[in-house]
This record gives structure tokens, C-alpha cells and sequence, in this order.
């Protein structure tokens, strides 16, 4: 009985040890980053390499000879007269 009792001790003991150090790597992980995300912002190197450069809005024209109107480029219908683009 002794030596079952010790072998489940070891046995829990390891699993304590294992958790404790995922635990506690993962809170390093997350102050490094958190670190490194803060240092980054701080002296702005982050601010212009992740913004993607913007296109102009392109206009769709209605075919329409009597509207004319001016969509948006996503637009499948004419805003003002309800016509396929």
C-alpha cells in the first residue's frame, strides 16, 4: 500500500509541476507581448507598415440616358431610378 501511495504522489506532484510551469508561461507570453505591442506604439513603428493605402471610391454610371445618377461602385441597382447597372 505504501508504494501506491507514493507512486500517486509523484504522479500529482509532476502534474502540479507541469501546471505550474504551462501556467506560468503563458503569463510570460502574454507580458512580452504585451511589452513588445506597447514598445512598438510607443515609438511608432507600427502606426504606417500595417495601414493599407487607400484607393479611391470608384462611380458607377447609370445607363439609363434619362438618370445619369452617380452609384457607388458596389451598387448592382441605380440608387435613383431602380435600373440594372
Amino acid at each position: 500500500m505504501m508504494t501506491a501511495s507514493i507512486s500517486m504522489f509523484l504522479w500529482m506532484t509532476a502534474a502540479l509541476a507541469v501546471g505550474f510551469f504551462g501556467f506560468f508561461l503563458v503569463i510570460l507570453i502574454i507580458v512580452l507581448r504585451a511589452a513588445r505591442w506597447v514598445g512598438q506604439t510607443l515609438l511608432g513603428r507600427k502606426s504606417a507598415q500595417h495601414l493599407e493605402p487607400t484607393k479611391p471610391a470608384s462611380r458607377r454610371l447609370c445607363r439609363n440616358p434619362r438618370c445619369g445618377h452617380v452609384n457607388d461602385e458596389t451598387a448592382r441597382y441605380c440608387a435613383r431610378c431602380g435600373g440594372p447597372l
